[in-house]
């Protein structure tokens, strides 16, 4: 059981960072329709003042293939409220809530599959006046429940919180060359409580960032950007390994960007590969725009178990000087391969729609 658990938690770990291709790490967010997360140091070079809100449904099927093996599936929901506010030239305030929830719908009468996460993000950066650095940290809190209720194995609930600091620091050299340190330390504690006792551990976890990007052109609106990002993370025995590359390039009414992701997990007989490709472009015409992305994974998770991921979504919306709307359309699927006879081959298919708004001031 334990070994079960600890393989999970590192596949989960590696597939929550596949959004770390997109998150701005040391220079701040240059995407003109699509915003990403600031960490790190590229609070304090934000310049954003705007609060924003969105919610994405989405629709989940497992699918095994083979006989005699039953179709699962999910409804879930993401929302998500963010705000950013820079103070006086030299404080940059950046707070986000988020909330997740996913329950598996069909079910016989009595059995529960569900599962509810919050999180909490708050960041402060400082510029300073008559230097080319900036400073930042922060806090961030989860909260994760999850609930299965079975005839068979009773019921069962899981909780983990984890409580976070971050600190991050930055300079910038002539021709908009930036240069980054990140670190953050994470307390995780876990419970898990079935018919049979409860489980409890508690883990702390040390990530170090560092990181390079260049901005061409006008820093609000460049012609072109770029980062690169080397992450290490330890978990108790586990660790992990991201590299990332990003960027974007403007043209006329084209804002064409792309990004990619290498990621590792090992700890004691495991080691977790993957590979990630991310590309997209938007066209703006007059106050609308819109636009494809696509990504593309590969999980190796040991020699005989893979999992290939796709996810293709379009981008549609509305922006003046001090408003935006926006809606999502996504699909995403997920083939899990084993090359051994005793073990079942499935698909995941998710299709989402995501509507937001955003207040610039």
């Amino acid at each position: 059981m334990k070994t079960t658990i600890k393989l999970a938690t590192i596949i989960l770990s590696v597939f929550i960072f596949d959004t770390a291709v997109a998150n701005n790490f040391h220079i701040p967010n240059y995407y003109k329709n699509r915003r990403t997360s600031n960490i790190f140091s590229s609070v304090g070079w934000s310049s954003r003042n705007e609060v924003g809100i969105n919610y994405k449904k989405v629709d989940r099927e497992d699918k095994p293939e083979g006989s005699g093996f039953q179709d699962n599936k999910y409804d879930a929901f993401a929302s998500v409220l963010h705000g950013y506010y820079r103070i006086n030239e030299q404080f940059n305030l950046e707070i986000q809530a988020e909330n997740t929830g996913r329950e598996q719908d069909d079910l016989p009468s009595g059995e529960k599959n569900e599962n509810d996460t919050l999180e909490f993000e708050s960041q402060l950066g400082y510029k300073f006046a008559t230097l080319p650095i900036v400073m930042s940290g922060g806090l961030i809190y989860s909260k994760d429940e999850s609930l299965e209720e079975d005839s068979f194995f009773g019921k069962s609930t899981n909780e983990v919180k984890s409580i976070g600091a971050v600190l991050g620091m930055s300079y910038k050299m002539p021709n908009n060359i930036f240069y980054g340190l990140g670190f953050k330390h994470n307390d995780t504690k876990r419970e898990d409580k079935d018919d049979f006792g409860t489980q409890k551990d508690d883990q702390k976890s040390q990530t170090v960032n560092i990181g390079m990007g260049q901005v061409f052109g006008d820093l609000d609106s460049p012609d072109a950007a770029y980062e690169f990002n080397i992450t290490n993370e330890f978990l108790g025995s586990t660790k992990f390994l991201f590299l990332s590359l990003q960027g974007l390039y403007n043209k006329n009414i084209f804002q064409t960007y792309g990004g990619l992701l290498f990621a590792r997990a090992t700890s004691t007989g495991k080691d977790i590969k993957k590979y990630t490709f991310n590309a997209g472009v938007d066209v703006s015409v007059n106050d609308f725009y819109f636009g494809p992305e696509f990504t593309a994974s590969l999980n190796k998770i040991s020699d005989d178990f893979k999992a290939v991921e796709t996810n293709i979504s379009l981008q549609a919306g509305y922006r003046t000087s001090l408003m935006e709307f926006y809606l999502a359309l996504e699909n995403e699927t997920t083939k899990f391969e084993y090359d051994n006879p005793l073990s079942t081959d499935f698909k995941s298919t998710e299709q989402a729609i995501t509507i937001g708004g955003v207040y610039k001031f």
